[in-house]
């Protein structure tokens, strides 16, 4: 009897000493039945995947050069907007800048004395593309940074039915075409499609053309000196038309908008007999 009684303390003490340790007395487990564990393995899931692989169009795009570039100087636009800058992209990236901050204008003293350089008659929507542009936003070596500005990526948004002039992508080439930029015109203007699928891989999408836009687009080209863009407005509408119908409004469209259709008429002789010969 004292040798049962003193098996029993010392379990009393080991149960009190995992209850102290928060570790709790152990229970036992009931014996499995046929009839449960051929339920319970029907219920039991696959497992899940370790992590999930995202879609590419969910991985976080890195940020435009533009938007990293260190910044030593400000230009200022028309209703006091700022509008800032590396000294080197710009003036290394066009001649019209190089020129502006060499020190032979007023503008170079300003820049030496911190005040931010004046660009008189550019809206914002112009100037900022071709700061991106300037910074590297739009480089063939710089792929993977460039599909991540947002800026050069809204110049792909397509045509809605408005004049073109109103649009992000005329906008940019408005201030191409006013700080000397051939580049950047010629990238521009490669991403309208007149029904060729034309298109420069240095910039997102193609922006295609129809003929509710090509009088407007016409009008545009001329206004803002892309001469090829005007010949291929013309070769479309008389060579890509679906229907002569439709062709016959667009041309009445054009010499409405034109503001020199004896020039108009010129090229369509010079069109008609290139395709004569």
């Amino acid at each position: 009897m004292e040798e049962e009684r003193g098996e029993e303390g010392e379990g009393e003490r080991e149960r009190g000493v995992a209850q102290e340790g928060g570790l709790g007395a152990p229970k036992p487990l009931p014996p499995p039945s046929s009839s449960s564990s051929s339920s319970s393995s029907s219920k039991i899931a696959a497992p899940p995947d370790k992590k999930p692989r995202a879609s590419p169009e969910a991985e976080p795009q890195p940020p435009c050069l533009y938007s990293q570039a260190p910044v030593d100087l400000a230009f200022l636009l028309d209703g006091g907007v700022r509008v800032p800058a590396n000294r080197e992209a710009v003036s290394a990236g066009s001649e019209f800048f190089r020129a502006l901050l060499s020190g032979r204008f007023s503008e170079a003293r300003d820049l030496e004395s911190g005040d931010p350089i004046p660009i008189r008659e550019v809206s914002p929507q112009s100037f900022t593309p071709v700061m991106h542009f300037l910074h590297g936003c739009c480089g063939e070596k710089e792929a993977a940074e460039r599909v991540g500005c947002p800026q050069i990526r809204a110049l792909g948004a397509p045509l809605t039915g408005q004049p073109f002039e109103r649009t992000p992508l005329a906008h940019a080439m408005t201030g191409a075409s006013r700080f000397l930029l051939p580049e950047f015109q010629a990238l521009l203007e490669g991403m309208l499609s007149l029904g060729s699928g034309s298109g420069d891989d240095r910039c997102p999408g193609v922006v295609s053309v129809d003929l509710g836009v090509l009088p407007s687009l016409y009008r545009f080209s001329w206004l803002h000196h892309y001469p090829a863009l005007g010949r291929r407005c013309l070769r479309f509408l008389f060579l890509g038309s679906p229907s002569l119908g439709e062709a016959g409004s667009c041309l009445a469209e054009l010499y409405r908008e034109c503001e020199a259709p004896g020039r108009l008429s010129q090229e369509i002789e010079e069109l008609v007999r290139e395709a004569l010969r």
